[in-house]
This record gives C-alpha cells, structure tokens and sequence, in this order.
C-alpha cells in the first residue's frame, strides 16, 4: 500500500515539474521542437551577417540606410503563406519604437521596412542596440524570435593634434606648432560592422586662409573593433600663422567612383605660430629653509619658434620679485637653463609661492607656457641663543623658587608641630 502510494506520489510530482517546465518554455517563447515544430525566425537583408536563427544578432546598420527586416514561417520545415506575422521594434528611444502587423507571402516570408528620421540629434535618439520581435500562432502553438542589431556610424573617427614623437616615446596632445616643423596627428577608427570594411580615408589640412598645406588618402580594409592610425606632416614656411583645422573624411570608396561616407568629416584645429618661447622646466634647492638662508632656484627655457629670441626671464616670490635675467640669442629648438638665488634676510617666516614668467615676443601667441609655477617654500624663523648673562639669571632665579619652597615647608612643619603641643596640653588639663 504505501509502494503505491509512493508510486502515485511520485507520478504526480512528475506532473507538476513537466507542466511547470512546459510552462517556462512558453513563457520564454521557445515552444517549437525538430518535430511537429512552428518556428519562426527574423533576419535582416545584411547577409552573411543577418541574424538567421532563434535569437541571433544582425550585422550593424548606419542611419543612412533603410532597415529591411524579414521574417521566416514554417512547420514541420515547410513554409507557411498567408498567415499574419506581429512585428515589434524597440529602438534605444522610445519615439522610434513600432508596431507592424504583416501577411506571409508563398515562401513563408513577411517584410517590414522603414528608415531613421534624419534629424539634428540622431545619434542620441537612434544610435545604439535594437531589438525586433517576431511572433506568430497557428492552432495554439506560438512562435517567437528576436533580432538584435547595433545602429551607428559603421566607421566613426576621433582626431586629435600630438607630439611628433618616435615609438616607443609617448605622444601627448599638443596644439601649438611652428612654422617649418612637424605635426603629430592621431586618427582612432571604430569598426561596429561585423564585417571587414573597405576603408578610403582622407586627411586635408587648411591654415588660418584657408589653404591647402598638406593632404593625402590612404586605401585599406578594417576589420571589426579600432585601429589607431598616426601620421606626420610639416607645416610650410609660406603657411599664414593662426588657427589650422585638419579634416578627416571616411569613405567607402572615392566619390568619383561612387562612394559614400560612414560618418560625418571630423575636423580638430591647431594654431601655426612663428615665435614661441617656454619655460618647459624648473627646480628650487629646498622646501624649506631658515630666514637668512639662500635658496637656489633653476629655470630652462626653450625656443620653439622659428628665429633667434631675445627675451627676460623673472622669478618670483609670491608677486614680488626675487630677480631678472636677459636672455640673449636663444637659437630656433635650443634650451638654456639659468640660475637664481633667494637670499631671505629680508622675509619675514612663512610660506612663499615661487613662479617665473618669460616676457612675451613681438607676434607670439602661445603664452600660456611662458608662465611656470615652481612650487611652494616654507621659511622658518630661528630660535634666538640664550646668552649667559641671561642663562645666570635664570639659575638664580630657579635657586631663589627652591629656596622659598624650601622655606614654606619648614613653615608649615613648625606649624603642625606647634598645633600637636597645645592640643597635648589641652588634653592634660581637661583629664583633671
């Protein structure tokens, strides 16, 4: 008896965790089987990439294109015509997102299509991950599938103006560059495709009139993620100094054969300058140091300009000035390091900002370098010798206070003493 009923115990949880796993199958829309099946699959038209299969992801689109997205019925691995396939898409803003209700054609196929709207802020309304859901029911069994696909620029650019350095020396941004030197330009390409990409890049470069001091296309395939891509080019001595810009356009292939762009030109400027001086290092001696102490300050300037320099040199204290050095004959891309010292008898303790500055060349425009701050000293006062006259004094006095102590306490012994005495007698006399 309890055999059997332990037998239907357990047919009876079988029940349950078969329904209750059927039931999460529906729920999760993945009810169809090799079987007997209704499955439905949404793709896209970016063969080989389209996204056939249950829950696969498409090759990316660019807003430029229009969104052909399809959809596969069958049972029993059949097509099925002439039933009513539910389209939803789900873009990243909400605005963008559909309904589509579409019939299956004789090969089991329905088809929605539609474009972004091209407006000012497309990439903050349209760029990111969409889904499309593909839902039918025939008889009662559902199927269900979803597509997901990226939308952005297939190929985006950053640019940006750097040192001409040589590997493995870091490059660092930088803005200003002298007539007759070199330009460090980096340009970051983001493939989002799956596929390779062929890739037609070109770089123009106008001065502050609008001329042309250097251009060039390069022609290659990309494959998915970034590629960093450094160049150089020297700025002609004839360029009109002032601000350059630098455009960088993406193509698929040139115009002329019918190209098209993957994303909008990027431009970065940068200023073409004739004179530049800088103070590019400085060092003190101490953070700290006594009044009446001499602190030793160290400057070196560089000529990044493109003729001789004549200019001063200051070093300060605060705003006031602890001295000033003409600074003849520094030669184009040449450094000089001078020396300054801070004799400070005459400062009252505390702490002091030290900073230099350079004066300004005629026609120089960059002048944010010809200021250093050096950083902060602390100046301490010292404690004054105690004398010897003053060291006696002092040990009399310290002798004296012993003394007195020493005569209090003798005092106050006599007192207690005296006390105890009459205390003794006033005894005696009240025991009579």
């Amino acid at each position: 008896m309890n055999k059997k009923r332990a037998s239907i115990l357990s047919l009876m949880l079988l029940s349950i965790v078969s329904i209750s796993i059927f039931n999460a199958l529906f729920q999760m829309h993945l009810v169809h089987g090799t079987d007997n099946a209704l499955i439905v699959d949404a793709f896209s038209r970016k063969a080989p990439f389209d996204g056939r299969g249950i829950n696969q992801s498409s090759e990316a689109f660019s807003p430029l294109e229009e969104m052909l997205i399809y959809a596969l019925v069958t049972y029993n691995g059949d097509p099925v015509a002439s039933i009513f396939i539910s389209f939803q898409v789900i873009a990243p803003t909400s605005t963008l997102n559909q309904f589509r209700v579409v019939v299956t054609n004789q090969s089991g196929v329905a088809r929605i299509n539609f474009s972004i709207p091209w407006v000012e802020n497309v990439e903050n309304i349209a760029f990111g991950e969409w889904r499309v859901y593909a839902s039918v029911s025939i008889a009662g069994r559902l199927a269900f599938d979803v597509l997901t696909y990226k939308v952005g620029w297939l190929i985006d650019t950053k640019v940006r103006t750097v040192t001409p350095t040589q590997y493995p020396e870091p490059r660092v941004e930088k803005q200003n560059f002298v007539k007759g030197n070199e330009v460090g330009l980096e340009i970051t390409l983001e493939n989002i495709a799956i596929s390779l990409k062929d890739i037609t890049l070109t770089i123009g470069v106008y001065d502050a009139l609008n001329q042309q001091i250097y251009e060039t296309i390069m022609h290659f395939t990309m494959p998915h993620g970034e590629l960093l891509i450094y160049r150089t080019f020297y700025v002609p001595k004839w360029a009109a100094t002032g601000t350059a810009v630098i455009r960088v356009a993406v193509f698929d292939k040139e115009p002329s054969l019918g190209g098209v762009i993957y994303c909008p030109e990027k431009s970065v400027t940068f200023n073409i300058v004739l004179r530049d001086i800088a103070i590019v290092a400085a060092s003190i001696s101490a953070a700290e140091l006594y009044v009446d102490q001499t602190l030793s300050i160290s400057v070196t300037v560089k000529n990044f300009g493109a003729i001789s320099e004549n200019f001063s040199l200051s070093v300060l204290y605060d705003s006031a000035i602890i001295g000033t050095v003409d600074v003849i004959s520094l030669e184009p891309n040449a450094e000089r390091a001078i020396s300054f010292l801070w004799n400070t008898s005459n400062v009252d303790a505390g702490v002091y900002s030290i900073s230099s500055s350079a004066s300004r060349v005629p026609e120089e425009t960059n002048i944010i370098n010809n200021n250093y701050v050096i950083g902060q000293v602390k100046v301490l006062q010292r404690r004054t010798p105690i004398s010897q006259r003053d060291l006696y004094i002092i040990l009399w006095i310290i002798l004296l206070m012993f003394l007195f102590a020493l005569l209090a306490l003798l005092v106050l012994r006599r007192r207690k003493k005296d006390e105890s005495e009459i205390l003794e007698q006033m005894s005696y006399f009240l025991e009579i």
